[in-house]
């Protein structure tokens, strides 16, 4: 099996705890798999478990460990190679100024 690398842009759903706070996020996914297509599905249902919309399906490609510096990203990978699955999401916070509700 592979190791998929998938990067999606998402958006927090109303019952996401911090949904008042951000506004959305990269969601980087690892997923041992057979095909881009089951990378997908089960990197799209760890974020619907976290209460997040995918947006956009910004990557999908094939990875191994030498494509990663950082340390963050290969203990992801390394944890995709043991359980199935690592992730880590990047959310940014509502810009005040972008939000027409707090200023009405």
């Amino acid at each position: 099996m592979d190791i998929y690398y998938l990067l999606l842009e998402g958006k927090p759903l109303p019952d996401n705890d911090e949904s008042q706070e951000i506004s959305g996020g990269f969601i980087n996914c690892w997923v041992k798999t057979t095909n881009p297509e089951s990378a997908l599905q089960a990197a799209e249902a760890y974020a619907a478990s976290e209460a997040w919309k995918v947006v956009h399906v910004e990557e999908i490609k094939i990875v191994n460990s030498v494509n990663y510096q950082d340390p963050d990203a290969l203990e992801c990978y390394e944890e995709a190679k043991k359980s199935g699955l690592g992730t880590i999401i990047y959310a940014w916070e509502i810009d005040p100024a972008q939000d027409k509700s707090i200023l009405s």
